[in-house]
């Protein structure tokens, strides 16, 4: 009896280092600030989009809600399935760069791949306020950013206990990983998230909504706090930059990284934090002379209509901004 209740220890031990070491190899490189099912479904629309794009915006729900492709593929003359809009909620360089290269064939006649960039991307803590410690965000935490983070005692348990054991950390990961592995293909259906706008827009983007400008000042200051709490720099998303370009490059396109618009409510709320944005372009600039910039960040647009929260454009301003992005789109490549 003895040998075999220190058979089955024995057993669960090596069973335990066993996934640790899938963990740490495999199901860490899994572990995105977008939801998971989020990448899922913009993979499963990505593989039944009919016809090979010639351009693809990449980028966070920012460009989910203001890249309207249908529209400017009617503004250009051309057939909808040129233009394709695969940003992801949450959506930073790794997404980008997962995404792009899961699709790589779909993409193998694609000329031009805007990249949307923000500040928010190159801060290590981004919605650190509200998710308390991402699947990410544990990926590359240290032992100094889990006791010395704001957090209550039981959280600050929850990250000591990660970083001893990966797979406690990454159990969301796992989760989400197996249930996608083991999915039944013939009831699996993907629900189709392009708008009518050519917009990827996730649920809550797509509602119509009174918006009043205290709303927007209200939610701007959650936002900003939620994006640039605890700010420190992710130099990491820049290498994970480089690595998009140059994928994008070895696939015969163009990289083009684009600023989009956001309202007068939310640069106030991002003046009044006192992120020091210069150095976060400076770095980037530096890195990335290179690339072409269509920076559209300066563009003002104060009516309500406009904007469905302070960081996402309603419909009626993703076919506004869609003229700039068309503007650029003639001088990149010829349309008839």
């Amino acid at each position: 009896m003895q040998k075999i209740v220190s058979s089955g220890l024995w057993f669960f031990l090596l069973l335990i280092m066993l996934v640790e070491g899938v963990t740490r190899v495999y199901i860490v490189d899994r572990a995105f600030l977008s939801p998971y099912g989020e990448l899922a479904r913009i993979n499963d629309n990505l593989a039944r989009h009919r016809g090979l794009p010639k351009v693809v915006f990449f980028g966070s729900s920012q460009t989910q809600a203001a890249i309207a492709t249908r529209e400017m593929t009617e503004h250009l003359g051309i057939e909808p399935h040129l233009l394709v809009n695969a940003s992801a909620a949450a959506g930073g360089p790794r997404e980008m760069f997962y995404l792009f290269k899961s699709n790589r064939e779909l993409f193998r006649e694609t000329r031009v791949v805007y990249i949307n960039v923000d500040t928010w991307m190159f801060n290590r803590h981004t919605f650190m306020a509200e998710q308390h410690g991402t699947t990410a965000w544990r990926r590359s935490a240290t032992w100094h950013d889990r006791l010395t983070f704001p957090a209550n005692w039981n959280t600050r348990a929850d990250w000591v206990l990660g970083w001893l054991y990966a797979t406690w950390d990454q159990r969301d990961t796992w989760r989400f990983a197996l249930r996608d592995w083991f999915r039944n293909p013939w009831t699996y259906d993907p629900e189709i998230i392009y708008d009518c706008f050519g917009r990827p827009v996730a649920g809550f983007l797509t509602d119509d909504r009174h918006i009043t400008h205290e709303m927007l000042v209200e939610e701007a200051k959650a936002l900003v706090a939620s994006q640039m709490q605890q700010f420190e720099m992710n130099l990491d998303a820049y290498d994970e930059l480089a690595r998009l370009v140059a994928v994008i490059r070895a696939q015969g396109a163009e990289p083009v990284f684009l600023r989009v618009p956001t309202s007068p409510e939310y640069l106030t709320a991002k003046a009044a934090a006192k992120i020091d944005e210069n150095d976060i372009w400076l770095r980037f600039y530096e890195r990335f002379a290179d690339v072409a910039m269509l920076d559209l960040s300066g563009i003002v647009l104060s009516d309500l209509q406009y904007w469905w929260d302070p960081y996402h454009m309603s419909r009626t301003g993703a076919m506004t901004l869609a003229l700039s992005v068309v503007t650029d789109l003639r001088q990149r490549l010829e349309f008839p």
